[in-house]
């Protein structure tokens, strides 16, 4: 819940805790992993997802995993090892694809 009052109510460190930190260690070993947000309009996917990149407290999964990723990945090139990211960022709406990275036309 986003609301601080319930008894489900989940910070953002909490959502990374839960979902983001164990993808964050699985691509640091080698695998491929997705972060799929899917839900109606309205429902907090995009908070969740984005959070508020100013504020730390706020950052949503996408910055705290940005920030530990190349954390992690700075460590490794220190040790010698090398490597490569690829990222996609897409939207389906409407039954229309959207990439997110694109320069807009």
């Amino acid at each position: 819940s986003s609301s601080t009052t319930s008894p489900d109510f989940a910070d953002q460190r909490a959502v990374f805790d839960a979902v983001g930190a164990d993808m964050l260690e699985h691509v640091t070993e080698g695998f491929n992993c997705a972060l799929i947000a899917y839900g109606q309009t309205g429902t907090g996917k995009t908070h969740t997802v984005h959070g508020d990149w100013n504020n730390q407290e706020q950052r949503g999964l996408l910055p705290r995993m940005s920030e530990g990723l190349f954390s992690h990945l700075e460590e490794l090139s220190r040790a010698g090892s090398s490597y490569r990211v690829r990222i996609s960022y897409v939207e389906v709406y409407n039954n229309r694809l959207r990439d997110l990275l694109a320069s807009a036309a």
